[in-house]
Parts: C-alpha cells; sequence; structure tokens
C-alpha cells in the first residue's frame, strides 16, 4: 500500500497565512482497531493536547476511562476508502506520535484535504472502563496490569500435553483470579438469547466475573462485541481474524511477533502461512484463512502443505485454520512416515459469528499462551523461519519448504542470470542430490528443497553424506560440458528434510564451466591451491571433499585413521577424480559393515 493524499483536482489548497486570528477546521479521525472516521471540529490556534480532549468529547463511550493525555495522535492523511483498519494500523506502526505541544497550524498550514483521514487515535494498551465506587485497593490500570500478568504467568509446569490432551487442555476454566471483573449490569448486556446468537450468562462467567468495579480490556471487549461480516473476499475478515487472534496473542506473548503473507510479492505469497507468530524466530503457532466465498484450497490443506517439518524436539506446533467465522485451532506433528506430510489434528471449532463462541476461543488462547512459548523454546535456533538474513549483496529468507534468495548490488542481475543457467545445467544433467530452481522473478530465486544446516553426528552419517555430495559431482564433473561447484564446505551440504539419512549439495553462486578463471577472494584455508589460478577444474572439488573429512576429523567426531588418510589423499596434487573417490569411500564403508 502506498500512501496517498487526495489529488489537487478534488481538493484546494488555500494558503492560510500564520495570524493570530483562528480558523475552525474540520479534521476526520479514527480509532486505531476501528473503520468509521468520526469529525472533529478544532481551532487552528490549538495544539495537539487540545485535539485530544475534543476527541475524548466526541466519543465518550469508546474512551470511557481513558485520560485525554493518555491517547496517542498521529497524521495519517489516508484516502477514505477500502480496508481502512488495517490501512490505518499499518500506517501508524511506521511513524512517530505528534506532539501535545504542537499547535495544529503547524500541521495543517493549508485545508485539511478532502475525503481523507487525517488522524489516528491511539487507545493505550490497557482502556478502563470508570465505575461509581470511589475506593480501590488499587488502580484500574494497575487492576488490569495484574490480570494480564496472570495469564501470562500460565506457563506448562510438568510435562507437554499430548495431542489426545490439547482439547482438554485448552477448554480448562479459568480461575477467579484470571477472569476480567466487570460490573453486574455490563455482564447482563452481555447476555443475549437473540436467534441463534444467544449468550447465557454461564457463557458470560468463562471469561468475566462480577465485581463492584470494572477493568476490562479494550482488545477483549472489541472481540466479544464485533461480529464478522457476512460475506466478502478474504480482505473484509482479515481485521476480524486479528481481533479474534492476533491482538489476544500479542497481548500474551508481547516478546512474539506477528506477521501475514499480504506483506509478500505475489510471486511468493504462496509459499507464506496466511498468518504467523514467531517467538524468537521460531514459527510455533500460524495460521491459514479462507473467506466463505473462495473455492480454493481448503485452509486445513494448507496448514499441512506449506509446513516443513523442523521443529523435533517439540512434539508438534500450534495453529489454525479458518474459513470465514468457521475458526478451528489445530495441531500439527511430524509426519508418519518419511517422505509424506505433516499430521493436522483438530482440538476445538468455534462458530466466530456467535459471541459464546469469541469468548470461548479467548479463553482456549488465554490457556494456549504458555503453551506456545513452551513449543518455541524446545525448537533448535538453526530451524528460524520467515526471518530475512542478511549477507553480501544478497538476503536469503526460509519460507516452508523453499529457500528465497533476494539479490542486491551493482551484479544483481548477472548473479541472478548465472544462478539460472546453472541451475538449467544441473537439471538437463539429471543430477543427484542437489537443490534446484523452483520459481524466479526480478533479482529473486526461490530454491527447492530446503534442507537442515546439520553437520554429521557419527562416521556413519559422514560416510552418507560423502557419498551423496560424490555421486553428485560424478555426474557433474563427467558432463560433456562440465560443471565445478567449487565451494564444497559443510556450510554447502545441507541434511534432507525428507530423510535425514541423505544430503544434497547447495549455493551454487560460484560454479563455473571451463574455462574457469581464478578466484583471489576465496579463503585459502578452506579452499584448494588451484582455485587461485586460472584453468582449475574438477580437483577443487575433490580437495573441498577431502576438506569434509578432514573437518570432521578435527571435532569431536570419531573418524578412523584410514578415513583421515583417505581425506588427504582426495587433497593431494593429483586428485582422484569423483568416480574414484567414489569408490573408494564405499569401499572403506563396505569395510566398517
Amino acid at each position: 500500500m502506498t500512501d496517498v493524499e487526495t489529488d489537487s483536482s478534488q481538493t484546494e489548497k488555500r494558503p492560510r497565512p500564520l495570524s493570530p486570528s483562528a480558523v475552525d477546521l474540520k479534521l476526520f479521525c479514527c480509532l486505531v482497531g476501528g473503520s468509521k472516521p468520526f469529525p472533529v471540529v478544532i481551532s487552528s490556534s490549538d495544539t495537539v493536547g487540545d485535539l485530544k480532549e475534543r476527541v475524548q468529547q466526541k466519543k465518550p463511550n469508546d474512551l470511557k476511562g481513558v485520560d485525554a493525555d493518555n491517547l496517542e495522535l498521529f497524521l495519517i492523511s489516508l484516502p477514505d476508502e477500502g480496508d481502512l483498519t488495517k490501512r490505518v494500523e499499518d500506517k501508524v506502526e511506521r511513524i512517530d506520535p505528534l506532539d501535545p505541544t504542537t499547535e495544529i497550524i503547524e500541521i495543517f498550514p493549508d485545508d485539511p484535504p478532502k475525503k481523507t483521514v487525517h488522524i489516528a487515535v491511539k487507545l493505550p494498551d490497557v482502556a478502563i472502563v470508570p465505575t461509581d465506587t470511589k475506593k480501590r485497593k488499587r488502580s484500574d490500570f494497575e487492576e488490569a496490569s495484574h490480570l494480564i500478568v496472570r495469564w501470562r504467568s500460565k506457563r506448562i509446569k510438568s510435562e507437554l500435553p499430548t495431542i489426545a490432551e490439547l482439547a482438554t487442555f485448552v477448554d480448562r476454566p479459568l480461575s477467579d483470579e484470571e477472569k476480567i471483573p466487570i460490573s453486574a449490569a455490563r455482564m447482563s448486556a452481555l447476555v443475549t438469547y437473540l436467534g441463534q446468537n444467544w449468550c447465557t450468562s454461564d457463557d458470560i462467567e468463562l471469561l468475566f466475573r462480577p465485581s463492584e468495579s470494572e477493568t476490562p480490556l479494550d482488545k477483549i471487549f472489541a472481540v466479544v462485541a464485533d461480529s464478522p461480516p457476512t460475506r466478502g473476499t478474504v480482505n473484509a475478515f482479515i481485521s476480524f481474524w486479528d481481533q479474534n487472534v492476533r491482538a489476544i496473542l500479542e497481548l500474551l506473548l508481547p516478546e512474539g511477533r506477528s506477521d501475514r503473507n499480504s506483506s509478500q510479492h505475489t510471486a511468493t505469497k504462496s509459499l507464506y502461512p496466511d498468518y504467523v507468530f514467531l517467538l524468537g524466530n521460531i514459527c510455533s503457532f500460524r495460521g491459514e484463512e479462507r473467506s466463505p466465498d473462495d473455492t480454493g484450497a481448503h485452509p486445513k490443506s494448507k496448514l499441512r502443505d506449506k509446513l516443513e517439518w523442523v521443529y523435533a524436539p517439540a512434539p508438534y506446533v500450534l495453529g489454525y485454520y479458518t474459513t470465514g467465522p468457521d475458526f478451528t485451532l489445530a495441531a500439527i506433528s511430524a509426519p508418519s512416515e518419511l517422505g509424506q506430510r505433516p499430521v493436522v489434528y483438530d482440538i476445538a471449532r468455534a462458530d466466530l459469528r456467535f459471541r459464546r463462541d469469541r469468548i470461548r476461543n479467548i479463553c482456549r488462547l488465554i490457556n494456549l499462551a504458555g503453551l506456545v512459548r513452551a513449543l518455541a523454546n524446545l525448537v533448535r535456533p538453526s530451524c528460524a523461519e520467515f526471518v530475512k538474513r542478511e549477507r553480501e549483496n544478497s538476503t536469503v529468507e526460509i519460507a516452508g519448504r523453499c529457500v528465497i534468495k533476494r539479490y542486491t548490488g551493482l551484479d544483481k542481475h548477472s548473479r541472478v542470470s548465472h544462478l539460472c543457467n546453472i541451475y538449467a545445467l544441473l537439471k538437463e544433467m539429471c543430477v543427484p542430490h542437489v537443490d534446484s530452481l523452483f520459481r524466479s522473478y526480478g533479482t529473486t530465486l526461490v530454491l527447492s528443497p530446503r534442507g537442515i544446516p546439520d553437520e554429521p553426528k557419527t562416521e556413519g552419517e559422514l560416510l552418507e553424506a560423502l557419498i551423496c555430495v560424490l555421486e553428485a559431482l560424478e555426474v557433474l564433473h563427467g558432463a560433456v560440458q562440465p560443471v565445478f561447484h567449487r565451494d564444497i564446505r559443510w556450510a554447502n551440504v545441507m541434511r534432507r528434510l525428507d530423510d535425514p539419512e541423505k544430503w544434497f549439495v547447495v549455493d551454487w553462486e560460484d560454479a563455473a564451466t571451463p574455462p574457469t578463471t581464478a578466484q583471489p577472494h576465496f579463503n585459502s584455508a578452506t579452499h584448494s591451491s588451484r582455485i587461485f589460478v586460472d584453468g582449475h577444474g574438477a580437483e577443487v572439488d575433490i580437495w573441498g571433499v577431502g576438506g569434509l573429512i578432514i573437518h570432521c576429523s578435527l571435532t569431536a567426531l570419531d573418524v578412523t585413521p584410514e578415513l583421515r588418510d583417505l581425506g588427504r589423499w582426495m587433497q593431494n596434487s593429483t586428485a582422484p577424480s569423483a568416480q574414484e573417490a567414489l569408490r573408494k569411500i564405499k569401499d572403506y564403508q563396505s569395510s566398517r559393515r
């Protein structure tokens, strides 16, 4: 989305001189999280602090219990069209609030543009509804803060629940101390017996408790009160889904971060879940969404197909799938067999059209929050997803089963062209144990499969990795037009996700076909001396394979003297061919059985 102001043909800007004479301005404001602009009349000689007072007077119900000076105002100047809720939230995240002492005429020296929302109004994280009780044990804000702390402290105190136990786990009743205190009158107002949308006092009491004082949370009440659209596209439902999931998770797990695939390029959007919640760069909660009018893939199948299982030793991760308001919490576990997709288990379903189900869903998320954190803590940091890692002149991002590389720098087009040519040769030669080009657009490449950057733990794993690499090199070097990788190191050898006993070669940026030229930027400690002269060939790759063995012999891995000698043999000045090296490794493997 680009931020634009109303076209000059629609709005005439009449310069207003800075003078003592005040001029009344009509500004359209919008609450962050809301979708309905409202007008506020303010004098040009007033300040932003005065504007806060006017906003509070204009919205007495929405801003009950919120002091005007606790409001934050943002200059957004967005056309009043489209999904205003999401656009306002996105704009506010990128800009700073206005200074209360700033005069309005400094912000609007000309007439404000028409058909435009000028000001966003952000409430404090906790909004309090006032009570008639004058004496309290603690302030409203303190009470709400303590309540949130109690929710956040619902940690897993013993073993994680099994998948079979999750349905009972999420529906554990909240204790009275974990419920939101509200007045009996307000609790009664939430009860309804209208048609299918009935909501009894028993339903209300799952989340709320009667009290003389009130410390409700604005985000929670918005979820309880607001019904979803009846029809529409995905965009029409996003703010509703965010209200019922994202806002609650971010309140419960403030150290986490939400993201949506709507921020991605069209060519890569299908690789990302519709919604992810990241804790320490680990995605232990995700969601897939579809509008009621969408006849495409079912969101449950997308929850399965977009996830690569890299979460061991966690027994499962969590998420949801939804079609409009038809919402299901789910657990996703490892495939039952190698080569198959992960398994999705339903935990609890809710029809979010109905207030009673929205209340239950909030309670379930409160119960799940500690589990989302515990699962993220179990996963290895190397399995980070949906995080851009900066490299020299490129960024790398893991998305599901793919790796997305975006190239920058002056030579980005030539580098992408070179890689496309190399991957075309690999495909033409049917090279085993290598990654492939899944998709490309502009200066972005999408590569598949995604692997695990994990060195061998045993000599047996080392032998399997060496065989995979040498089988790839045997085909590469034996072609009519041979290809040399030229950077064989453990950083460029990945363990397969679908078969952890197999390995494959990645990172072909320095690959070349004859005639080759010297590569002076390479590291002499990790590359053959031949790489620094023109005309090198297969020997630099075989030297790299020997380096894989030598590297493992210097770590905690127990490498026999015989295997270590094979590594040195591959690094001799008269290096063997890939075929010869492969035969030697296989013979050694047979002798060890």
